[in-house]
């Protein structure tokens, strides 16, 4: 019995190890395939000029739907960024009448809101206006105290950014990756023009708890320590130095600062 059960293992084994051979190749084969269609898609698209560009240092008015918010920092210190979604630059002659709607938005519902822009977003458009997926907006300073809602709809206002394409072999290339990411470009020195009265109230008060975190942050630890404290509990990345971060890289320990669900479960149970 015993010779029987090692014989028999012995064929399973075996048996395993042609049918692997012979599933190997196709998949390998497969696997070529996939990275050649891929390879041929990108070479035929190409990487093109960044969206906007013909607005590259001009000023913009902006709407869309204000996505997430945070703090850079920047030349001119810790400044809010707000990430524009689903927007579009419009024309001088489409300002006012979205202004005059978004100044009684008071009385309708956020799905409501949202109709309203996907079918105005089309037919303005189609009389000029330029599309684009989001926007990084850098906050005045002066506009610090009125930041809009998540979630709500706007306008800014401020000079345009195009992202640019790498220029030397292994460079970071800032309109691909913020492509990918879903911006387009930035306005600088942004200001908000008009908002809408209806807002995401849930996301908008998480995101007001977060702020409160990061300034209790600020006030109980110094400089360096609280971005390394709001990074890790608040992945708030914008405000940590770039030679704490490299330093962390280095040392491979940089998921440090994102702090994941299992070490979050981890910390509850403890």
């Amino acid at each position: 019995m015993c010779l029987s059960g090692t014989w028999i293992c012995s064929l399973q084994e075996e048996a395993i190890r042609i049918a692997f051979i012979h599933i190997r190749r196709p998949l390998c084969f497969t696997g070529f395939a996939c990275a050649a269609f891929i390879a041929a898609i990108a070479l035929c698209r190409g990487r093109g000029a960044p969206a906007g560009v013909q607005f590259d240092g001009g000023t913009v008015t902006v709407a869309g739907y204000v996505a997430y918010a945070q703090y850079k920092e920047t030349a001119s210190g810790k400044t809010p960024v707000i990430t524009i979604s689903g927007a579009a630059i419009l024309r001088e002659s489409h300002i006012s009448s979205l202004e005059q709607f978004l100044s009684g938005s008071d009385q309708i519902s956020q799905h409501r809101l949202h109709d309203f822009w996907k079918d105005n977003r089309i037919k303005l458009l189609k009389k000029g206006a330029e599309e684009i997926s989001g926007v990084l907006c850098y906050m005045d300073a002066k506009e610090k105290d009125a930041l809009p809602h998540i979630g709500s709809l706007v306008i800014m206002q401020g000079s345009y950014r195009a992202f640019t394409h790498a220029t030397n072999p292994g460079e970071f290339d800032a309109a691909d990756y913020y492509r990918i990411m879903g911006q387009q470009g930035r306005v600088m020195n942004c200001r908000c023009v008009a908002q809408s009265l209806v807002y995401d109230v849930f996301r908008d008060k998480l995101y007001r708890i977060r702020d409160y975190l990061s300034l209790l942050a600020d006030a109980c630890f110094e400089g360096e320590d609280a971005s390394v404290i709001k990074a890790m509990l608040l992945g708030e990345k914008g405000s940590l130095d770039s030679d704490i971060k490299e330093l962390y890289r280095q040392n491979g320990i940089v998921h440090i600062l994102a702090v994941s669900g299992v070490k979050t479960l981890n910390l509850v149970a403890t």
